[in-house]
């Protein structure tokens, strides 16, 4: 992550196997991004279909109502990672578009 240009603004937030696995094993406590991410990702793949604007719509339902059953910050675009899911699900291809984009900020940042 060290090596990502989005590193200064997502702060680790990239879910990785050896998060998952601590998660999982109970090593570790689940955070707001983790929700953030794991909702995002079951809906780029179970809402793929959906109107973009409407995908968005019952994401964000949805993960502020789980955001609020766990006295978390519900979602809100101006942090960075919140926009970044938001602006993904507004895409054709929500799960493509943020594998890209992360893909690409490692290249960003090895080129500089």
């Amino acid at each position: 992550m060290n090596y990502s240009a989005l590193a200064r603004h997502f702060h680790s937030r990239r879910l990785t196997r050896q998060r998952l696995e601590g998660l999982r094993e109970k090593k570790i406590r689940v955070d707001r991004f983790d929700l953030i991410t794991l909702l995002f990702f079951v809906y780029s793949q179970e809402q793929e279909s959906l109107d973009p604007h409407t995908r968005l719509m019952k994401y964000t339902a949805e993960i502020n109502g789980i955001l609020e059953k766990c006295g978390m910050m519900k979602l809100n675009p101006v942090y960075a990672y919140d926009a970044f899911v938001m602006m993904c699900l507004l895409t054709d291809a929500p799960l493509p578009t943020y594998s890209e984009i992360w893909e690409m900020s490692y290249t960003v940042e090895t080129e500089a």
